[in-house]
């Protein structure tokens, strides 16, 4: 896998994809011990490199790749053997965030959010409630609601993108990084630390008053957190209240993304590729 700087996954059933800064999307179906380039229709910036992966979905048999051009949404019906666009009602097709409920898939761009009920064959914008430039840093669908991380706060849907509010109260920090779910806690990492919220997200705690790392990714695997930082990978056993290094055998700690898939846990590292381990 060559040009795989700071790499962000998505799996699909025993499929696990790979998308790079400028190397295109990779296919693994081995757990990650061997690796394929499946860039056929991903769009090059030159005869060299490859548009910029930012972030993938998986509904059903489609997989959708985000990118970080005026590419915006590519999609794969064939497990990433051929890629098309898939950007029709999109004005601002830069992908920076993905993010799926049910038949729902959302799309947050670096201005706006948009949403297509028919696997991406068609957009229209989703904005009411939202700033009116609003830059989305991830999505967490929790049953058939959809959060919204975002530079301007923590937004919600409850009625599929028909309207959100805002759900940031007690909260230090206004940018939101990244959501995830743990059990029945909603966790949001800022440039403040971590905060969780145990009525969905109508208030927010602070966990982690020693834990200030800028947070990539977070994976929640049964009882156990990993969260994927620049200073490595941290393991947490009691959600998210402390945190101790995860990073045995971890060269290289600019860990951009983490992912899990089967028994292991992947790292896509800033400069040094993908890494495993088993969980």
């Amino acid at each position: 896998m060559k040009n795989n700087n700071g790499a962000v996954f998505a799996v699909s059933g025993r499929n696990i994809f790979a998308g790079t800064g400028n190397g295109g999307i990779f296919l693994s179906t081995d757990d990650g011990s061997s690796w394929t380039s499946v860039n056929n229709g991903v769009p090059k910036l030159d005869s060299t490199y490859y548009v910029s992966i930012k972030c993938f979905a998986v509904m059903s048999n489609s997989i959708f790749a985000g990118t970080l051009s005026d590419s915006g949404v590519l999609l794969s019906t064939n497990n990433g053997q051929s890629w098309t666009k898939t950007n029709v009602g999109i004005s601002d097709p830069y992908a920076a965030a993905l993010g799926v409920v049910g038949t729902n898939l959302f799309l947050g761009t670096g201005a706006q959010v948009y949403l297509s009920t028919n696997y991406g064959k068609l957009w229209s914008k989703a904005q009411t409630g939202l700033p009116q430039i609003v830059d989305v840093n991830s999505f967490l669908a929790s049953g058939s609601d959809m959060f919204a991380a975002t530079e301007e706060g923590i937004f919600l849907t409850t009625n599929d993108g028909a309207n959100w509010s805002e759900v940031d109260s007690g909260l230090a920090s206004k940018p939101a990084l990244y959501l995830a779910m743990s059990g029945s806690n909603l966790l949001a990492s800022t440039y403040d630390g971590l905060y969780n919220s145990t009525n969905n997200g109508k208030f927010w705690s602070k966990l982690n008053s020693d834990f200030h790392h800028d947070i990539g990714t977070i994976v929640v695997d049964g009882t156990n957190l990993y969260a994927g930082t620049f200073y490595g990978v941290y393991q947490s056993t009691n959600n998210g209240a402390n945190w101790s290094s995860f990073n045995v055998g971890l060269t290289d700690t600019m860990v951009y993304s983490i992912s899990k898939s089967g028994s292991y846990l992947f790292a896509g590292v800033l400069f040094s590729g993908v890494w495993r381990c088993t969980l």
